[in-house]
């Protein structure tokens, strides 16, 4: 609803983000920097948050894309910090944000040959996953399977044994792309519904957790024989 908790938290959390970005960006003079390189490394990282954030405020606040959404109203779009509050604009601008700072995420990660040394850190498959999926959104289907493509060339994928060990949770599973260290010093609360109410969720403190949603008509076409079978867990609500 318009007026819960929820709704504002959201809104905040990824124009934080952005107005970060937007710093960066701002502060970042590639013909006064001394080191060039770590210079476009950073600015490909902002533009990449820029986007990411720009992705989750327009499928949360907007109708999908392709169901109503495309000729609807965006969210406000702002590119440099402290402009001053502008209106909704159209949804179009808003993707059309989200290719460009992509684009521009991925030649300037490319340009500086800069690569994370940790998972944490944003790098160009993050870049590209938020190319993907925004691409995905919109219909745009070859553009979604290049950059999907891409993104996943520097990742290998689970055995059974590392996927059953609750592999989709782990930072350093061969299949994450980003994410952080769950702890007390990276997070400050635990609003995991399932974690106080649900008997099944294993995963809370266990190895054997970590279950995905999927629709039944299509977990039972799921031959028993297929271990991928096991990471959802078939149980009466």
């Amino acid at each position: 609803g318009a007026t819960d908790n929820n709704t504002a938290y959201q809104w905040a959390v990824y124009y934080t983000y952005i107005y970060a970005a937007n710093q960066a960006l701002g502060f970042i003079d590639l013909e006064q920097s001394k080191n060039v390189e770590k210079a476009k490394y950073y600015l490909a990282q902002a533009y990449t948050i820029r986007a990411f954030a720009y992705y989750h405020l327009i499928t949360l606040y907007q109708d999908a894309y392709l169901h109503g959404g495309k000729d609807k109203s965006g969210v406000p779009v702002y590119t440099v910090a402290g402009e001053p509050a502008k209106g909704r604009g159209t949804a179009q601008a808003v993707y059309g944000q989200i290719i460009t700072d992509c684009t521009d995420a991925i030649k300037y990660f490319t340009e500086s040959g800069q690569t994370p040394s940790t998972k944490d850190e944003v790098s160009i498959y993050v870049a590209y996953m938020t190319l993907a999926r925004t691409a995905l959104t919109m219909g745009d289907y070859e553009a979604a399977a290049s950059a999907a493509g891409k993104g996943i060339d520097g990742f290998a994928l689970m055995s059974e044994t590392q996927a059953l060990d609750n592999g989709f949770q782990k930072l350093d599973s061969p299949e994450t792309i980003w994410g952080y260290k769950f702890s007390s010093s990276t997070s400050n609360r635990n609003n995991s519904f399932s974690s106080h109410m649900s008997a099944y969720a294993l995963g809370y403190g266990g190895s054997n957790g970590g279950y995905k949603m999927i629709d039944e008509r299509l977990y039972n076409q799921i031959p028993s024989s297929d271990w991928r079978k096991k990471l959802y867990f078939a149980t009466d609500t």
